[in-house]
C-alpha cells in the first residue's frame, strides 16, 4: 500500500480497480492502512511526514469509495475520480476567492492543469500553487515561492516556460545548494508551463541564512537555465564538501513496466541516497530523449525510491525492447556512480 500511494499515479482508475480486487472488502483495507501507518512509523523517526500520510490517506479513501459501490467496472472508479477532482476544485475555488482572486483567473488556472494534480494536492495547497503560476510572466525566466513547513522540511514552488530536461536542472540546482529532495510532483500545463513542487531538507541557518540560501538557489537556477553555468559543475564543486557515502552501499535497483499504465512506461529506481543522485537519473532518461510525465521521488532514511511515467518523442509508450534494457542498463550505471555527473 505504501508502494502504491508514494510511487504511483493515484488518478488512474486502473490502479484502484485493481487494488480494490486485491483488498477485496473494507475492512482488509482498513486493516492494511493500519498495519501500513504503523509499519512506517516504526521504521525511523523521520520516516512519516504530511505528504506520505496525504498520499496514503488519498489512496485509502479511493480504494474504500469504490468497495462501498460494490462495483468492479473501472468506469465507475473514474466517475468518482472526476467527481473528486470537481470537490476539490471547488475547496480551492472557496480558498482563492477569499485571497482575492477573480472566477475568471481561477477557471483559467484549472483549464490547464491536469486532472490527476488534483488528486496529489489539497484545496489549500492547489491555491498556493495557483497563486505561483498567475503570477507568472514571460518576461520573468521563472517563479518560486517557498515556505517552512513541520520536521525540518521545505516546500519549493517553482514555474517556468517547460523545456526538455527541465526537472534534471532544478533538481541538480537543489542539491548542488546541499538541499536533500525529500520528495517531488512535477507537472506541465496544457499552456506549456512547467509547475514543479518540491519537498526539501529546510537550510541550516536562522531565518535571514535561510533567506540567503534561497537566494543563492535563485541565482544558480539563473545560470543554469541561461546556460551561463552546467549542473555538472556546480555539482562536483559541491561534491568536495559533500557527506560521506552510506556505510553499508547496496546495489541499484531499476524495474521498467508497460503493464501497469495504459499510457505510460513506468520506471522504478532504488538506490542508496547520494548527493545529486535525483539529477544524474533525471539527466540519463533526457538523454534518452524522453519525457518525464509524472515523477514520485521519495527518501526514507538513507534510501531513494524514484518512479518515473514516460513517453517517447512520439508521446507513446516506450515499446522497443531495445531501447527499454539501454534505458534500464544506463539507470543502473548513473544509480551506481559516486561522482554527480561524471
Amino acid at each position: 500500500m505504501s508502494h502504491l500511494a508514494q510511487r504511483r499515479d493515484l488518478s488512474d482508475p486502473r490502479l484502484i480497480v485493481d487494488f480494490a480486487r486485491t483488498c477485496s472488502d473494507r475492512e482488509n483495507l482498513r486493516n492494511l492502512f493500519l498495519l501500513t501507518f504503523a509499519d512506517i512509523r516504526a521504521s525511523s523517526p523521520g520516516a512519516w511526514t504530511e505528504w506520505k500520510g496525504q498520499l496514503l490517506r488519498e489512496l485509502f479513501e479511493r480504494t474504500s469509495e469504490f468497495l462501498e459501490t460494490g462495483s468492479d467496472d473501472p468506469q465507475v472508479a473514474l466517475e468518482q475520480i472526476e467527481a473528486r477532482v470537481e470537490r476539490r476544485q471547488d475547496a480551492a475555488r472557496g480558498e482563492l476567492r477569499g485571497l482575492g482572486v477573480g472566477d475568471s483567473k481561477i477557471q483559467a488556472f484549472f483549464d490547464v492543469m491536469p486532472r490527476r494534480y488534483y488528486i496529489a494536492h489539497s484545496a489549500r495547497q492547489i491555491a498556493r500553487h495557483a497563486l505561483l503560476l498567475l503570477s507568472y510572466t514571460e518576461e520573468r525566466l521563472f517563479s518560486t515561492a517557498v515556505r517552512t513547513l513541520p520536521g525540518d522540511v521545505t516546500e519549493l514552488l517553482f514555474c517556468s516556460k517547460d523545456v526538455h530536461g527541465l526537472y534534471s536542472m532544478v533538481a541538480g540546482v537543489l542539491s548542488a545548494k546541499g538541499l536533500n529532495i525529500l520528495g517531488s510532483h512535477v507537472y506541465t500545463t496544457r499552456s506549456g508551463l512547467a509547475l514543479e513542487v518540491y519537498r526539501v531538507t529546510t537550510p541550516v541557518g536562522g531565518p535571514e541564512e535561510q533567506r540567503e540560501t534561497w537566494k543563492a538557489v535563485e541565482a544558480m537556477l539563473s545560470a543554469v537555465l541561461t546556460r551561463t553555468v552546467r549542473v555538472e559543475d556546480l555539482l562536483r564543486r559541491r561534491r568536495r564538501v559533500a557527506a560521506p557515502a552510506a556505510p553499508m552501499p547496496r546495489p541499484p535497483a531499476v524495474e521498467i513496466t508497460n503493464d501497469e499504465s495504459d499510457f505510460y512506461t513506468i520506471v522504478d529506481v532504488s538506490a542508496d541516497d547520494r548527493l545529486g543522485l535525483l539529477y544524474d537519473l533525471t539527466s540519463t532518461i533526457a538523454a534518452e530523449g524522453l519525457e518525464i510525465y509524472i515523477s514520485k521521488a521519495a527518501t526514507v532514511m538513507d534510501q531513494v525510491a524514484d518512479t518515473f511515467y514516460l513517453k517517447d518523442e512520439e508521446r507513446k509508450k516506450v515499446s522497443d525492447p531495445e531501447r527499454l534494457e539501454r534505458l534500464r542498463q544506463r539507470l543502473l550505471e548513473a544509480a551506481a556512480r559516486e561522482t554527480p555527473g561524471g
